[in-house]
């Protein structure tokens, strides 16, 4: 599977691509060069994409995650509840402990 900065690299203008720089204001061209630089990078779900980098707006980004001394994945479902509603632009599971991939997709099924 192809990345966003792989196709970018290959002078391919992706459907994220056009998404982010129509979100953004900025020509899918432009964009699509940045990310073949990696001086923007595409963070995406299935449903949703999000540009991060040079020359785009400012973003919030939540970090959530278990620890050895902390391992509650309720509440890190919560905390992404609360991220959502209060309008992070994303949210990044750094999560170092437990069922790492369980809590990953108990998170994204949270999510919208």
């Amino acid at each position: 599977m192809k990345t966003e900065s792989d196709a970018a690299r290959e002078g391919e203008v992706t459907r994220r691509v056009q998404e982010v720089a129509s979100d953004e204001g900025i020509e899918a061209g432009i964009l699509s060069e940045r990310v073949a630089t990696g001086s923007v990078v595409i963070m995406h779900t299935s449903q949703v994409a999000v540009g991060i980098g040079e020359g785009l707006r400012t973003k919030v980004n939540v970090n959530i995650g278990t620890s050895p001394a902390c391992c509650n994945p309720d509440e890190e479902v919560e905390k992404a509840r609360v991220a959502e509603k209060y309008g992070a632009d994303t949210i990044s599971d750094l999560s170092m402990a437990g069922d790492i991939s369980g809590i990953r997709k108990r998170i994204s099924a949270a999510s919208s």
